[in-house]
């Protein structure tokens, strides 16, 4: 399994890092979805709350590109984050 990752806070990167080492996932850890490889990977993990406003439309269009309905994406950020939830 290819998992990425989309943030870039340091302490969530060395904790996701942590588990994907100890499971043996293939980790790879990205500043922003440009940086996503077509038609790759199977999990996209994405902090939230540092998206920017161009985030939604390009991780659409990965999912897409990567595997269809087969590719997970999963958001996660502050629970206090009602922009963010709404998006």
């Amino acid at each position: 399994m290819r998992v990425y990752l989309l943030g870039s806070d340091l302490i969530t990167r060395s904790r996701v890092d942590a588990v994907a080492r100890r499971h043996r996932i293939d980790l790879e850890i990205l500043d922003s979805p440009a940086s996503l490889p077509a038609g790759a990977g199977e999990l996209l993990l994405v902090d939230w709350g540092e998206r920017r406003p161009d985030w939604g439309p390009r991780l659409a269009e990965w999912r897409r590109q990567a595997r269809g309905d087969d590719a997970a994406i999963v958001l996660f950020g502050p629970h206090r984050d009602v922009a963010g939830h709404a998006e």
